[in-house]
């Protein structure tokens, strides 16, 4: 076995002189044994080490979105939009597909498919150009190994090549959660790291975040009046707000007067830490500065789900801070939010339907 901590034309040349080569790998928290999907002869091999069943389905690794559509996975907007918040990662989506390269895979005419978290995982399949069958170093019915000691003392006759972490020696042992779509309805196949109950809120009733600086002047004032034009039209989306200072302090009067003339009461609110959690369960992130969004992304946020507000209504500037400015400066600022609100909102309304 040929073991390889970072891709290069060796590991290329490697898997091309292997014959059905098979490849260990790690996709972020389990260690797994996989081969080029489309290789019938690599799959059996698999089968017969892990004296596995040629009908059970196995679960196969993209680079990202864009290939699940090449491939012609088949979803709706709603389960795209989960897909995409959530990977790369451990959520596994049994999906229809129609690819004439994977048809040997199907399982009740679906396949399961995952973009993996590890970095140096997906560099390779981009690299390679391949889908990859991915699976647990086990014989089937026993404990997957998470241990690359012991894989490497029992299991190394398995494997042409490893591509791994240089620092990786135990895995997590969690395995993906993998969903399904029926009949319009998120079913669990198998709860694994990510909790099922937080996938069918972010599916059903996914959350846009609206950021500014401080979170007591502009993004309430976003977060509040998004809230009611949702409950208005019965969008099912949720809305919070958050800054880049410290917590619990209180809504700026002027931005808690403005939306009482608007029928909104804010009163309660008080301002919260961007942190990883919020981010990770917003479908959107949206922003009030093109200064904030920057921060976002060189803080390592994902960049295809964090806009300005106005950038993603089709606009483009920023909406200004009124902070300690008189009353008028913040009726402004609302008329400001309140118009990218409304186009928003119409925006959502126009992808549900």
């Amino acid at each position: 076995m040929k073991l390889f901590h970072e891709m290069s034309p060796e590991v290329a040349g490697a898997w091309q002189k292997a014959y059905n080569p098979i490849l260990l790998h790690y996709t972020g928290s389990m260690f797994g044994m996989g081969c080029d999907a489309r290789d019938k002869a690599a799959i059996a091999k698999i089968n017969d080490l892990k004296k596995r069943p040629q009908e059970s389905g196995y679960i196969v690794l993209v680079t990202d979105f864009n290939k699940l559509l090449e491939y012609n996975a088949e979803m709706n907007s709603r389960l795209a939009g989960l897909i995409k918040q959530y990977s790369p990662g451990a959520l596994t989506v049994v999906l229809p597909c129609s690819h004439t390269d994977l048809q040997h895979l199907l399982v009740n005419g679906k396949i399961a498919l995952r973009i993996p978290e590890a970095p140096l995982l997906r560099e390779f399949l981009s690299q390679m150009n391949l889908p990859l069958i991915s699976t647990s170093i086990n014989i089937a019915g026993e404990n997957p190994q998470i241990n690359y000691m012991n894989i490497l003392t029992y299991f190394k006759s398995w494997f042409d090549l490893a591509i791994l972490p240089e620092d990786e020696l135990i895995a997590e042992g969690e395995p993906s959660t993998v969903i399904t779509l029926e009949n319009d309805k998120l079913i669990c196949l198998r709860q694994g790291k990510l909790d099922f109950y937080e996938l069918e809120e972010d599916f059903y009733h996914p959350l846009i975040t609206f950021v500014c600086t401080g979170n007591i002047c502009r993004s309430p004032l976003a977060e509040y009046y998004f809230r009611q034009q949702v409950e208005k039209y019965g969008l099912g989306w949720r809305s919070a707000s958050a800054g880049f200072l410290e917590n619990g302090i209180t809504i700026s009067e002027n931005s808690r007067i403005v939306l009482k003339q608007n029928g909104i009461e804010s009163s309660g609110h008080k301002s919260e830490k961007l942190n990883h959690e919020i981010i990770r369960r917003s479908r959107l992130v949206l922003t009030m500065t093109r200064n904030h969004k920057q921060s976002l992304i060189n803080t390592g946020w994902k960049s295809d789900h964090v806009f300005t507000l106005a950038e993603y209504v089709g606009k483009s500037g920023d909406i200004e801070d009124p902070y300690q400015g008189p009353l008028e400066e913040y009726q402004a600022t609302f008329q400001q939010i309140k118009y990218y609100i409304d186009l928003l909102i119409n925006k959502l309304k126009s992808e549900q339907n």
